[in-house]
């Protein structure tokens, strides 16, 4: 398995340009049993799902984003992996508050938002724009 999956990463993009003058028939030939192991195989869905529902959301910082780096580092050793390790990696934290926000004239209604990470926090007074929609 662990072959499928570093020979699948390495060939991914020879496979799409490779020619015969660059490669060898038996190479050529190799790509392609990679490329069709890999269409015939539900590894890559059951590793996503595995991770999205074992750990779930994980932004940078968090407990979740813990535990899916254990998740991988088990599950590459699981897949056979003979050479796995962890790297220390700093970055700044970052934490999702509530958003709000809504229309308030000619009739009041609620906008749905979001925040993206490392975005600047909207200022304690929030944000008011007016516009005369008859002057425009």
């Amino acid at each position: 398995m662990k072959n499928l999956i570093t020979a699948l990463l390495l060939t991914s993009s020879m496979a799409a340009t490779a020619s015969s003058n660059e490669f060898t028939p038996k190479q050529l030939q190799q790509v392609d049993e990679v490329r069709t192991t890999a269409l015939n195989s539900h590894l890559s869905y059951e590793l996503l799902e595995s991770l999205t529902t074992e750990v779930g959301p994980r932004l940078p910082g968090t407990e979740n984003d813990k535990k899916a780096v254990a998740w991988a580092q088990a599950k590459f050793k699981e897949l056979g992996f003979d050479k796995v390790w962890l790297e220390e990696a700093t970055f700044p934290e970052w934490r999702r508050y509530s958003e709000s926000g809504k229309i308030l004239t000619p009739s009041e209604q609620p906008l749905h938002l979001t925040a993206l990470g490392n975005s600047i926090s909207t200022p304690k007074d929030c944000l008011l724009y007016t516009s005369d929609a008859a002057d425009e």
